[in-house]
């Protein structure tokens, strides 16, 4: 899969954390959406606040979340006005040299015509210093809209054998498990019949939205990692019915 074709405007992003590689508890290491960047009615100019009142944001917050360096964490909400260029300095410049290489690494087309805001969305944004990384959200009735997302939790549900024979453009099948105990609003990823793990509960609402109001197929467009942390990218794409 060279790039995906189907860009779209988010409405807003997610901003999500992750602890630290070395935590010994496994829900240190879940990512948690702690934030949120809001397109205002000028384009160039997104907000920015905390989540606080979520169970996600106060488990995060016993997990070591001391909040952004460039947004202090106060007691009572606030919210940042004008903090695209802050959240941008976190990708290369679009007029630097190697950026359609990061464009292509992140299987986006050059020249990549929608907003900054797109762009850090697509991207996710992430550095390799930080547990940070930014989720788009779409209105999922305007379509077609296309995403790329990693398959969650695949070395606890596939075998070394299933995941080696995964191959790009295979057909993924997205199931929802209404009756999973931890989670009901779990969407399961099976590839070749076999089960892969689950879409990542940070896009579930985009995923969701697109199963009741489009017609969605997902294939894999990339595969890496290592052979203790496999990693298998999939691409979601929702058509109008």
């Amino acid at each position: 899969m060279s790039s995906i074709s189907h860009l779209c405007e988010p409405s807003r992003l997610l901003l999500t954390w992750q602890g630290l590689e070395s935590a010994t508890n496994p829900k240190a290491r879940y990512r948690y959406v702690v934030g949120e960047l809001v397109p205002t009615d000028d384009p160039s100019v997104v907000t920015f606040r905390y989540l606080s009142d979520t169970p996600d944001f106060r488990a995060a917050r016993e997990y070591g979340f001391k909040g952004h360096p460039a947004f202090r964490l106060n007691e009572k909400e606030s919210v940042w006005s004008d903090v695209l260029q802050t959240f941008m300095r976190r990708l290369p410049p679009r007029k630097r040299e190697d950026f359609p290489a990061y464009l292509q690494r992140h299987l986006l087309p050059h020249p990549f015509a929608l907003s900054d805001l797109a762009l850090l969305g697509y991207t996710g944004a992430r550095l390799p210093s930080d547990g940070f990384s930014l989720s788009p959200v779409f209105d999922c009735t305007k379509l077609p809209c296309q995403l790329v997302t990693e398959v969650a939790g695949t070395r606890h549900y596939a075998t070394l054998q299933d995941v080696e024979a995964v191959r790009v453009e295979d057909v993924a099948e997205l199931i929802l498990e209404p009756e999973n105990e931890t989670d009901p609003e779990a969407i399961r990823v099976d590839i070749g019949g076999k089960k892969m793990g689950y879409i990542n509960r940070v896009v579930n609402t985009n995923v969701h939205g697109w199963l009741e109001h489009a017609v969605v197929t997902a294939k894999v467009c990339k595969k890496n990692g290592t052979p203790e942390r496999p990693l298998i990218y999939i691409a979601i794409t929702a058509q109008p019915k």
